[in-house]
């Protein structure tokens, strides 16, 4: 755009000096390009401006199940941790319990 506005200021000096119809024509058909390219090139970026939304959003949907998925695997650990912990508790109270009872059964003093 910088580019357009300055060869039409160039052309604007010129044509107070005075130019031919040739130069005119040529003018035009250079203008006709440019505002073409110009045009080209703001759909690319506007399309490269929509994949990037929609990687973005792509991307936040990826992360949001990434999420969901650690926190139902520290659920589930947690689950796991907590099973663990009352197995060794019943293990351990099954051991004291049964030491009790063989104690009982043992003549006292030897």
């Amino acid at each position: 755009m910088q580019y357009r506005h300055s060869y039409q200021s160039h052309l604007q000096n010129s044509t107070e000096k005075g130019i031919d119809h040739i130069e005119w024509l040529n003018f035009i058909a250079f203008m006709n390009k440019l505002d073409a390219a110009i045009t080209e090139q703001q759909q690319t970026v506007l399309y490269a401006q929509n994949k990037r939304i929609a990687g973005g959003n792509e991307f936040l949907s990826c992360q949001r199940k990434l999420k969901s998925y650690d926190t139902l695997s520290q659920r589930q650990q947690s689950e796991e941790n907590q099973k663990q912990i009352k197995f060794e508790q019943k293990v351990q109270d099954d051991f004291v319990s049964n030491s009790l009872h063989r104690d009982s059964f043992l003549p006292k003093g030897g």
